[in-house]
């Protein structure tokens, strides 16, 4: 073999490296890209929960738990996320368990985020 053709044969290895890395790099963007609209309406669903939290009155807090259903139908079904309907869908009266249903919401809305970047 000539120099010519080891020239020619480490062009061919080094591109056929990139072309490996190039086809990575896509597929893992594409993956990412297909994750994005769940984890927008997951972090939609996160808002309205932080915003349900914050409300004090009664009938303020029937608007928000129902932005709280709205973003909920939008990102998953009842089945998936079931302690964040409940909280969406429960009438809440004096000394009813309000913060144990938050924090049940809240855990079960971090495990599906988190399942999304895995």
């Amino acid at each position: 073999m000539t120099a010519t053709d080891w020239i020619a044969l480490a062009q061919a290895v080094f591109l056929a490296i990139a072309a490996w890395y190039a086809w990575r790099g896509f597929s893992v963007a594409a993956a990412d890209r297909a994750r994005e609209p769940r984890r927008r309406r997951l972090i939609d669903v996160a808002d309205e929960l932080k915003a349900l939290m914050l409300t004090t009155a009664g009938q303020e807090m029937g608007r928000q738990q129902s932005r709280l259903l709205v973003a909920l139908t939008l990102a998953a079904p009842a089945t998936e996320l079931p302690a964040l309907y409940a909280l969406a869908s429960h009438t809440f009266v004096m000394g009813s368990n309000f913060a144990g249903m938050v924090q049940a919401a809240a855990d079960e809305l971090e495990a599906a985020l988190v399942a999304i970047e895995r």
